[in-house]
């Protein structure tokens, strides 16, 4: 009888279009989505290190010892990217042309014993540049102060000048899996969790209280807890078996390599699919409501994949820094941190607790489910009051999503573009085992220049993921014999860093702890005491401070303000509750009573088609002002008088909502479809338009066929808005992106309209 059950019930879902279409095609075009969207960072990390290009124009006629060191740094050793790539000019005049169109990042005047720096902007390039001249002006400085105290030391001071000391040696963990790989752990873990929707289709057809074959299996005289048991295990062979598919898709046919053997990441999923299995399981347990049937296992599904990380790669090391036990009561944050764990480190502690935990909430979801099983109630609810309901559960899950997340991430990529020249500053956590008097010293130069935080952490692990998820950007950890190796000579490697791969935040801090260390060891070593070649350091770097880059043009490229954050990340939740909550409630036109009564009265279809879009739109409208509103009240320390503006495109963007979810409901009425339509469509959208990912990361073709997606012209519009001034902002150029999406709008709903009618025509 198991075996029965357990082959027909596979049939039975095997035949049901939307599990196949939730379980199997959706993971396959999202993973086609990433790849095509940030498949190349992967390999090619934007914020690694790349050659900055430099102009220089030397007025004095005759080679300087800052050209000198100008050519060495042109020079690339092993693995070590040259640092600047250098263009000589022969007047300021045509430097200036060469930065204006882009050739250069920055150039370097040097007249007389004066050398200028000139960048157009602030930015990591500008402060490396600036860094250049600084490096410059110690070693001079260090060499004078050496001659003029102990002027018989001074060989001894080139000589360690001259040579590159290896002061910092970085933390290998021996596999250096991009932070962007955790899109594609989290869609594994969104993919395993959608499982939760076979539990939902399947107890459909064995309870009494949903449909008639339920009331005939509970006359049954089988078993209960088998028939239960044999449907699971349908359940999990199919969600099983569609892991497996995803996951050969990734790795060999994509060919992004996911860090771990084959077997062992089939049998991770497989775990995870147990895990939505019982998820299911349990909430079709408990809820009697049709229509909660789909909507509860699909926000639970994206809820938990938001928190592991599929729409903001960083959301899950924020939550595991400030309320780590949400990311262990998520169950896709545990399968996401197993797979990344198992892809990063090995099989470590870490990851044999993550299967630990979620093989305790698969047993316990599936006896808890058993308990609530054998109490079923029957009861009857109002059709149309069911279906508010269940509108109004995905509207608060999401507008929760949208107004906690949203905020998250818009204060995290909040910035300002000021007039003046201000070196990068980078977020370092330091770990101070030696407490000494000089690794005080250099803990108190770092805060003075840099931004120190707490590691909240001595697992090194634990900071690799901190700093690779960008909670902060450097790990510096200074051993127990700091001091000690430092006064006896022994420099080599004595600080340990943790850094995000050769990124300009790396270089720009270790070089600077280089530079400091080293003028402290030359001091040292050039007859001065402790106490001295700590002071002397310090008062140097601090007169150092004082050289400063010029800028040349204080426009507003780099700034991001709160608003842009906000209405950014509400591209998607707007389109999103648009276009499933308005398709869901205009299904209730198609129900075979009111459309019947309709069809026969004398209204013309165009006519009634646009009563049903009127009201609608009365919807939508309330909504988006509702999200506005929010996004005010949010953006109270932040506000700036470009709201009007931001208002407008969001506006625009609510007519192309609602024109998806009628376009939506023309194809289908099935509540299932229309969800996994939409998020097919809109979650698509979000990452290649610039919602998720920022354009500038994506590749050019990405870009260009982004331009046939509406949600492009909303962001484009948004990032307009936010580098124009206010007074140039209602131009030519803002009226085409609002066009464009008012057009797209009326594209989707005349579709919408004609398909519409021509189902009704014939009948289909």
């Amino acid at each position: 009888m198991f075996g029965r059950i357990y082959v027909y019930k596979l049939k039975e879902m095997l035949r049901n279009r939307y599990v196949v279409g939730w379980n199997i095609f959706f993971p396959l075009v999202l993973a086609t989505v990433f790849y095509f969207g940030f498949g190349n960072l992967i390999s090619d990390d934007p914020d690694k290190f790349n050659t900055i290009d430099v102009g220089y124009v030397n007025t004095n006629q005759e080679e300087s010892n800052f050209g000198i060191l100008l050519d060495e740094m042109t020079k690339s050793s092993g693995d070590r990217t040259k640092i600047i790539e250098v263009h000589e000019y022969s007047s300021k005049d045509e430097a200036v042309e060469a930065m204006n169109a882009e050739e250069v990042s920055g150039f370097y005047v040097e007249s007389g014993d004066d050398i200028t720096t000139y960048v157009p902007r602030n930015g990591y390039k500008a402060t490396t540049l600036n860094e250049i001249v600084r490096q410059y002006e110690n070693m001079y400085s260090v060499i004078e102060k050496v001659a003029q105290e102990h002027p018989e030391n001074l060989q001894t001071a080139v000589d360690m000048v001259s040579n590159n000391m290896e002061i910092m040696k970085e933390h290998d963990f021996g596999n250096n899996t991009s932070p962007y790989l955790q899109y594609f752990f989290a869609l594994i873990a969104m993919s395993s969790l959608f499982s939760s929707w076979i539990s939902t289709a399947m107890l459909e057809g064995m309870c009494a209280n949903m449909t008639e074959r339920g009331k005939r299996f509970e006359c049954a005289p089988t078993s209960k807890m088998m028939a239960i048991a044999g449907c699971v295990l349908a359940g999990l062979t199919i969600q099983s078996v569609s892991n497996a598919v995803l996951v050969v898709y990734v790795q060999y046919i994509l060919k992004i390599n996911m860090g771990a053997p084959f077997i062992n990441l089939v049998l991770i999923t497989t775990l995870g699919s147990a895990l939505g299995i019982s998820a299911g399981v349990l909430i079709s347990s408990f809820i009697k409501n049709e229509r909660l049937l789909i909507a509860v296992p699909l926000v639970f599904t994206m809820g938990c994949s938001f928190c592991s990380g599929l729409m903001w790669h960083q959301i899950r090391q924020i939550i595991e820094s400030n309320c780590p036990i949400i990311n262990r009561i998520n169950p896709a944050a545990l399968l996401v941190d197993c797979l990344y764990t198992r892809a990063t480190y090995g099989k470590t502690d870490m990851y044999y607790q993550d299967i630990m935990i979620m093989g305790c909430m698969v047993v316990g979801c599936l006896f808890v489910s058993s308990l609530f099983l054998r109490r079923r109630i029957m009861a009857v609810f109002n059709a149309i009051i069911k279906s508010l309901r269940a509108n109004i559960v995905n509207i608060v899950v999401y507008f929760c999503i949208f107004a906690i997340f949203g905020n998250m991430q818009a204060k995290a990529t909040v910035s300002t573009q000021e007039d003046m020249f201000e070196d990068v500053q980078v977020k370092v956590a330091v770990t101070d085992n030696d407490n000494s008097v000089l690794s005080q010293a250099l803990v108190d130069y770092l805060e003075e220049t840099q931004i120190v935080v707490d590691p909240k952490t001595d697992d090194p692990q634990e900071m690799n993921d901190n700093v690779r998820f960008l909670i902060y950007d450097y790990a510096l950890i200074i051993p127990d014999d700091f001091e000690e190796k430092v006064l006896s000579g022994e420099t080599e490697n004595v600080l340990e860093y943790i850094a995000p791969g050769t990124t300009a935040s790396q270089f720009l801090l270790t070089q600077k702890l280089g530079d400091y260390l080293q003028d402290v060891v030359i001091y040292l070593n050039s007859g001065f005491s402790e106490e001295e070649a700590i002071n002397l350091t310090h008062d140097q770097m601090v007169k150092l401070n004082e050289t400063k880059a010029t800028m040349m043009d204080s426009a507003e490229e780099n700034h991001r303000s709160f608003y842009t954050g906000m209405f950014t990340f509400n591209g998607y939740t707007h389109m999103i509750i648009l276009c499933i909550c308005c398709a869901c409630t205009l299904t209730f036109m198609k129900d075979k009573d009111v459309k019947n009564r309709i069809s026969v009265s004398g209204m013309h279809f165009f006519t009634r088609n646009a009563a049903t879009i009127g009201g609608v739109f009365i919807v939508g409208f309330v909504l988006t002002t509702l999200m506005i509103v929010v996004i005010q009240f949010m953006s109270l320390q932040y506000a700036n008088s470009k709201l009007i503006y931001y208002m407008i495109d969001s506006y625009s963007l609510m007519l192309v909502g609602l024109g998806m979810a009628y376009f939506i409901c023309s194809l289908t009425s099935n509540e299932n479809l229309i969800n996994m339509i939409g998020n097919m469509m809109v979650l698509s959208m979000s990452f290649l338009c610039g919602v998720f990912v920022d354009t500038q990361y994506l590749s050019d073709k990405i870009v260009q066929i982004a331009h046939f997606m509406p949600l492009y012209w909303y962001t484009t519009a948004i990032k307009y808005i936010n580098v124009t001034p206010i007074n140039e902002i209602w131009s030519r150029k803002f009226g085409t992106y609002i066009l464009i999406e008012i057009l797209f709008a009326l594209v989707f709903i005349f579709a919408g309209m004609i398909i519409s009618r021509k189902k009704e025509q014939y009948a289909i």
